[in-house]
């Protein structure tokens, strides 16, 4: 398994075969202002952890969140993973209904050449969420999910909320990756009404409070200027050409951050959420573990230190 950095969108990637990989199996052209496109870089960068975790099996739970007409989920489905994909109710998502950017209904999520009919049937199912209530029994899940969702549920306190909330719905070993707004000009929160251009500060604070729960996250805060179209801002009215990895928003230059958030199998620290308990027991010498299995100091030769962690939800069926 291959743990990913959360990072900024790139050129690099986009140029890479795994990238093409991930464009095929969506059905895009690989033509460069496909490859260059932040909204493309976004759903390749999120198939691209969610495989290497290992998870994208048959047997695995998805959890989508704002997934509008994405084909993540079913991507998913054709590996054999049941996807539950949300959207926010129709009643409150204005202009991403009429713009094409919204789901009220399963049938808006299929996409025949991609997964066959009666397998999508089989392991997709749809409902809609409120991002800043999401119902308790959507829980335990291997992955979650969002792309440029979080930026839009009202302030940048409540999509840190939604992250941190929805990642303590996985499974010890899940992982969680989102996309968002992030500012690449060295500016502040910005709030454009509707929409949160976070800051490079916010994000790494977001980071601090995830590590501080339990959870695992790599970091890579470095912005990517190298590649030519990395340097390009798109303007509006956007032309997307030659690139579209930054533009401008409201006198902001931003750009998309993959954030992937781990949760670990055992923790080894105490977490906020998590400790439910802590035993310390003696094995037979032949089983002895010593002090190079943990990083907590000291242990007493022949003990091993156990660690169980609550998962605040409702419990996971058989399947």
């Amino acid at each position: 398994m291959k743990q990913h950095h959360s990072q900024f969108a790139s050129a690099v990637f986009g140029d890479s075969p795994r990238f093409r990989g991930w464009m095929r199996e969506m059905g895009h052209d690989d033509i460069p202002r496909l490859r260059h496109n932040r909204k493309i870089w976004e759903w390749c960068f999120i198939l691209d952890v969610l495989n290497d975790s290992g998870l994208m099996a048959p047997g695995s739970r998805a959890l989508g969140f704002g997934v509008g007409q994405e084909r993540l989920p079913a991507i998913l489905a054709s590996r054999g993973v049941s996807v539950t994909a949300t959207d926010q109710p129709v009643e409150t998502a204005g202009s991403w209904v009429t713009t094409d950017q919204h789901s009220a209904a399963l049938d808006q999520l299929r996409y025949d050449d991609i997964c066959p009919p009666a397998r999508f049937e089989q392991l997709v199912s749809f409902q809609p969420v409120d991002m800043n209530d999401v119902p308790a029994e959507l829980c335990p899940f291997d992955m979650i999910w969002s792309s440029c969702a979080f930026e839009h549920v009202g302030t940048p306190a409540a999509g840190a909320a939604f992250v941190l909330e929805s990642a303590k719905r996985l499974v010890p070993g899940g992982t969680a990756v989102h996309t968002t707004e992030v500012r690449v000009d060295g500016g502040a929160d910005l709030d454009l009404g509707g929409t949160i251009l976070y800051s490079v500060a916010t994000i790494k604070q977001l980071v601090d409070d995830l590590i501080a729960d339990g959870f695992e996250v790599k970091a890579d805060y470095d912005i990517p200027w190298d590649h030519e179209h990395d340097c390009f801002v798109d303007e509006p009215p956007f032309s997307f050409e030659p690139a579209h990895l930054k533009l401008r928003l409201g006198g902001a230059i931003t750009s998309s951050y993959g954030l992937v958030v781990s949760r670990p199998t055992l923790p080894s620290s105490p977490s906020r959420f998590g400790r439910l308990s802590q035993a310390v027991r003696a094995l037979p010498a032949k089983r002895r573990t010593t002090a190079s299995h943990w990083s907590g100091g000291p242990m007493a030769p022949g003990a091993v230190r156990i660690d169980a962690i609550s998962i605040p939800c409702a419990p996971r069926s058989a399947d």
